[in-house]
């Protein structure tokens, strides 16, 4: 076969499978050696870096593999699979991965990894990723239009900061994405003003507008609260025509669950199954006082999972929760901890099995969480 044919049939191989056929032929380790495409594209599931496979991953990561980079970034981050402990040096290259994978992906995602609380010691390093991560853009070209997803991860940060100087800091890095053109910057600063202004009924006007311009150039959560505003009757100036075409194109852009090419993929897992999962997970919701929102964006993230990569019973809990891990962070001011997420399993998972099955379902869904 043309060595153009062979490579796009590789590109459906995982890592595992593209190592092992490296050893076949003196001409198969040079074309899969020398394509750095099937690096870029190939995939990982269930692999997490460990000494053995560590060298695979670096390299896929070198050329631009999203998975590759947020599974070492997260393994330097909480030091899981990594024979380093120094808490800087893991810092600087999980800042390293992180501001790479950010560079390449439409949604800013890395913040969620290293956002607040952040713990005075132990092997979690996030401030020190969020050190690195700061003097990485402060070294950038002001006008790398590549960097706006990290000025917004950055701004975000420092917005979750209970310490009052950092937070007032926000501001300024949120406005230099802005101006870059990042939406969720421009969302961002939207919600803090709309905040400060809610009982002012000529500022409200003022902001829908804002909000609606925002809309406008794509930001779905943007475009959720526009259309929350619309439904409760709040126009900003809108005609009704055109609130009601906005909510119709919104609501079909939401696609229903194809439960049968779903389950027709999982080989143990049924519907059943998922119900009684999505069941517990509102149960946890409520503990936890978190929004329906939240447990609407876990059961996604648990769906664009299952769609993706087969999932043992065993592990379909784990998923679960660590879902509503990654949609709480993403989402509320409140959030569930690694260890905690492991409490309410019962213990069944472990601190460890939580961070890589974070890595999984991240890496997965390439950060974008909604």
């Amino acid at each position: 076969l043309p060595e153009e044919v062979l490579i796009i049939i590789l590109k459906f191989l995982p890592a595992q499978d593209l190592v092992n056929i490296r050893l076949v032929s003196t001409n198969l380790k040079h074309l899969v050696d020398e394509s750095p495409t099937l690096w870029m594209t190939v995939s990982f599931p269930s692999i997490w870096p460990s000494q053995k496979n560590r060298a695979v991953l670096e390299r896929a990561a070198n050329v631009g593999n999203i998975e590759a980079l947020i599974k070492l970034g997260l393994a330097h981050l909480y030091n899981e699979g990594s024979n380093n402990t120094n808490a800087s040096e893991n810092g600087r290259q999980a800042a390293e991965l992180f501001c790479t994978a950010e560079r390449m992906t439409c949604d800013p995602f890395t913040w969620f990894f290293i956002r607040p609380p952040w713990a005075p010691s132990g092997s979690c390093c996030k401030a020190c990723v969020f050190k690195n991560m700061v003097e990485y853009c402060s070294n950038a070209e002001p006008c790398d239009s590549l960097n706006k997803s990290l000025l917004f991860c950055i701004g975000k940060i420092l917005s979750l900061h209970e310490d009052e100087k950092r937070r007032s800091e926000c501001i300024d890095w949120l406005q230099r994405a802005s101006n870059l053109g990042s939406s969720h910057a421009a969302f961002e600063m939207w919600k803090m003003k709309s905040l400060e202004h809610a009982l002012e009924p000529s500022a409200m006007l003022q902001s829908l507008r804002e909000l609606r311009d925002i809309a406008m150039n794509g930001n779905a959560e943007a475009q959720y609260t526009l259309a929350m505003q619309y439904a409760a009757g709040n126009m900003g100036g809108a005609s009704k025509d055109h609130a009601a075409e906005f909510l119709t194109q919104f609501l079909q852009k939401s696609k229903a669950l194809n439960s049968h090419k779903l389950f027709g993929f999982q080989t143990e897992l049924n519907n059943t199954m998922r119900y009684i999962l999505v069941d517990w997970l509102v149960e946890v919701a409520l503990m936890k006082d978190f929004s329906s929102q939240i447990v609407h964006i876990a059961v996604h993230c648990v769906d664009q999972y299952l769609m993706k990569r087969k999932v043992q019973r065993s592990e379909l809990q784990l998923l679960g929760i660590t879902c509503i891990l990654i949609a709480a962070r993403f989402q509320g001011k409140d959030i569930v901890t690694i260890r905690e997420a492991s409490w309410l399993t019962d213990d069944t998972y472990s601190y460890e099995e939580v961070v890589r099955m974070m890595g999984e379902v991240m890496s997965c869904l390439r950060g974008e969480v909604r």
